[in-house]
């Protein structure tokens, strides 16, 4: 889904929703798993004043792959931060953040000690040069 950025005096804001069905199938083989939605919502804000350059984006998603059983996710918010700074037109540093909540991705089943997914990417810290010549 392509959102159009709303601008506001810090920056540009964008705040989108998004619906994906997907199902599986092919002949002679039965999948576990044959159909599942993801719904997601996303916001984002970025901006610049002079050589400096700032994003945030937040982002947060609900995955039901089991059909009609139903599917929790443990609610969670992901915080990422990124920023640039041109030192001339042949050099610019970036610095980037992600994941400061430390957020772990979980989904389980009807019952709490039923997990189906764990992901924990943990935080990540960038901080790169770019180079033109």
């Amino acid at each position: 889904m392509r959102a159009s950025p709303a601008f506001t005096p810090i920056g540009a804001a964008v705040l989108l929703a998004e619906h994906l069905h997907q199902t599986a199938s092919r002949p002679g083989t039965a999948f576990t798993v044959s159909e599942r939605s993801i719904d997601g919502v996303a916001a984002g804000l970025s901006g610049s004043a002079g050589v400096h350059s700032w994003q945030a984006n937040l982002r947060h998603d609900r995955n039901s792959q089991f059909g009609s059983e139903p599917v929790f996710v443990k609610a969670a918010t992901r915080v990422d931060l990124s920023t640039s700074y041109d030192i001339n037109r042949h050099l610019n540093v970036y610095f980037e953040a992600l994941n400061l909540t430390d957020d772990v991705f979980a989904t389980r089943g009807r019952f709490s000690e039923q997990i189906l997914d764990v992901v924990d990417t943990g935080r990540s810290y960038t901080l790169g040069v770019h180079a033109k010549f």
